[in-house]
């Protein structure tokens, strides 16, 4: 198996499903169904997936990352790299945030946005702070980034680290990374102060930061990523764990936090990061194999590549159609076609900044530029430029 060289178009295609369970989280928060009935089952199917695809994005981001790691790079062209195919986009996210979400806040609400808040969003260090307002400023779902930014710092010194396991070790550390996360919630109860309430939901402001944005307990599923791409690497992920039965658990304990009414700081992220970090290695495998996967197509892969310019432009762009629309609540039909135009213009948003932002940039800086030598430069400076 040419594991670690093999390309993963299934992880890329997948990325947009888990981009979309975040946009229906939001469409749902958003109460744009007049209908109680319909909010309510609205709410029901797509509460939960918000919380899974960002389980999902930091989970994937250790996988994805050790797979592609290059055993020659340096922690400065890692850095390097990362920069430039994070950081455009959040600026040009955060530009838009501010122009359109201020014009918002002025004209509805009559109020403003902060400049220290502004401050540290563009610094991508929210997701330090457990003021709600500064976690949620600005562009509410770049908290994620602000973590993954983290995540970045930590990854070359993880990576050497995970190297270092013994293979026969990678299972017992990834079930203890499992078992971490499931501990962050009873730590969060136990040590974390239960007030100020939070604006979010019945659990305290300090206890949602700590168990779900603060970067160094998530940091617990970025390294878990790791641990499973080494199982994949190193051939030990066992064949009868298929997309299939995984699927199912992961079914499974999607909707255990309806049936059971289990505190919100457990299904925030513990409930669902066994299935996802097993549901990650297994569409890899699909890969691997050569085996059908629906992920693998075109439009999916197109979709998953977009997928970051999606996830940072929503939020602003569903929040500003919306008060431009009238608000709503709307009749079920209406706040469904809403909900379609709306994803639709977030998609083509998406692309545009993709296309002229984030590939761009890539492709001209996330690599130095190779030094010449003085005959080469001055070879090249005699050749005239086309058109010229």
């Amino acid at each position: 198996m040419t594991a670690t060289l093999s390309r993963l178009p299934s992880l890329t295609g997948v990325r947009f499903v888990a981009a979309m369970l975040v946009f229906l989280g939001h469409i749902g928060n958003s109460q744009i169904f007049s209908d109680s009935s319909a909010q309510h089952t609205f709410d029901r199917l797509f509460f939960q997936g918000g919380w899974t695809a960002v389980d999902f994005f930091f989970i994937a981001s250790g996988f994805g990352l050790t797979w592609a790691a290059r055993p020659d790079d340096t922690a400065r062209t890692f850095w390097r790299r990362r920069f430039f195919r994070i950081y455009p986009n959040y600026v040009v996210a955060f530009l838009f945030a501010v122009l359109v979400g201020h014009l918002v806040l002025l004209y509805y609400r009559s109020t403003t946005m902060r400049i220290w808040d502004g401050l540290i969003n563009l610094l991508m260090l929210q997701a330090w702070s457990p003021d709600q307002r500064i976690e949620f400023g600005v562009n509410t779902i770049a908290w994620s980034l602000s973590a993954e930014a983290f995540f970045y710092l930590c990854f070359p010194f993880l990576i050497r680290l995970a190297r270092r396991v013994p293979g026969g070790a990678l299972w017992p550390a990834a079930v203890a990374l499992m078992g971490a996360v499931w501990l962050v919630p009873l730590v969060g109860r136990l040590v974390v102060p239960d007030q100020p309430h939070s604006m979010v939901g019945p659990v305290s402001a300090p206890q949602y930061w700590f168990v779900y944005i603060f970067p160094a307990t998530r940091l617990l599923e970025f390294a878990l990523g790791i641990a499973m791409a080494r199982i994949v690497q190193t051939e030990r992920w066992p064949r009868l764990l298929g997309v299939l039965p995984v699927l199912v658990l992961l079914a499974v304990a999607y909707v255990v936090p309806d049936v059971t009414g289990l505190p919100w700081s457990y299904r925030q992220v513990a409930v669902t990061v066994i299935p996802v970090a097993l549901l990650i290695p297994a569409l890899a495998m699909l890969d691997l194999k050569e085996r059908w996967s629906p992920l693998r197509g075109r439009a999916m892969v197109w979709l998953g590549t977009c997928s970051y310019a999606f996830f940072l432009l929503h939020g602003r762009i569903m929040e500003s159609l919306q008060n431009w629309l009238g608000g709503g609540p709307w009749s079920t039909h209406v706040a469904i076609a809403m909900a379609v135009f709306i994803l639709v213009v977030a998609v083509a948003a998406a692309g545009l900044l993709y296309s002229y932002v984030e590939n761009p940039i890539r492709k001209r800086w996330s690599k130095p530029r190779p030094r010449q030598s003085a005959p080469a430069v001055a070879a090249r400076e005699l050749v005239p430029e086309p058109g010229m």
